[in-house]
């Protein structure tokens, strides 16, 4: 198995953009899979309120997927940190 790290693509339009409204969705993975399409496919399974009119993990225009190697500098991986919100 290996793993993927899925995000979001940066710079969408505001009117394009599954994660417009910041609050209850997800920002990010690390799935293990054999291929990214199964590490996309989890991740939707997984996502929250992304978007309304589309499934933004299974779409290479929304999001992507790369499959993480043990190779590069040392430090972190992924943090995704979403300060604020509703309450």
């Amino acid at each position: 198995m290996k793993l993927w790290l899925l995000r979001p693509v940066r710079g969408l339009a505001m009117d394009d953009d599954p994660w417009n409204l910041p609050y209850d969705k997800v920002y990010g993975f690390v799935m293990r899979a054999e291929t990214g399409e199964e590490a996309r496919q989890q991740a939707d399974e997984y996502a929250m309120y992304e978007s309304d009119y589309c499934n933004p993990w299974l779409e290479k225009k929304y999001s992507i997927c790369v499959e993480l190697t043990p190779e590069g500098p040392p430090g972190m991986v992924m943090r995704d940190y979403r300060s604020g919100g509703l309450w």
